[in-house]
């Protein structure tokens, strides 16, 4: 039996949930909380109301992984990473506008709808109720976000 190697990267995926997006009205979308999930180990939930602070945080959580990790967001590079690109050093690889690979530590950031172009409603997704992540009623109904963003990763993984 071959041992696994240590220096392999193992796969997790990044989702984060923002305020609803309102075609009617030119707000600033922006998360207020992610989730980074993998099989190796618990969900790394975090939930910030500041975008800036969330985004620090996730940051940490990738640097702070116990293994290499490629992580995956579904259209990240169009939109969940774009949320970290104050924050990425390095190499950053771009297709068009959007993000297709860049690195937090040793850690490979990647764009799942590469590998899958398809919306994850057509393929396997909860339904929700998205107006219970708006601003005034998101804490009220925190934890069924938490579990419907846990959800999202975990189909994504799949």
């Amino acid at each position: 039996m071959k041992k696994y190697d240590e220096r392999a990267r193992r796969i997790a995926v990044l989702d984060m949930e923002t305020d609803p997006f309102d075609k009617d009205k030119r707000e600033r979308i922006e998360p207020f909380v992610a989730c980074l999930y993998s099989d190796d180990f618990d969900p790394v939930v975090i939930w910030d109301e500041n975008y800036q602070r969330l985004a620090v945080k996730i940051y940490k959580a990738i640097e702070n992984l116990p293994a290499r990790y490629t992580i995956y967001a579904h259209n990240g590079g169009k939109f969940d990473y774009m949320f970290l690109v104050h924050l990425l050093r390095g190499e950053v690889s771009f297709k068009g506008r959007g993000i297709m690979s860049a690195r937090i530590g040793e850690h490979d950031l990647r764009d799942s709808f590469h590998i899958i172009p398809e919306k994850l409603a057509n393929i396997q997704k909860e339904k929700f109720d998205y107006e219970k992540m708006r601003r005034h009623r998101r804490n009220d109904h925190r934890q069924e976000i938490i579990d419907y963003l846990i959800s999202d990763c975990r189909y994504l993984l799949e």
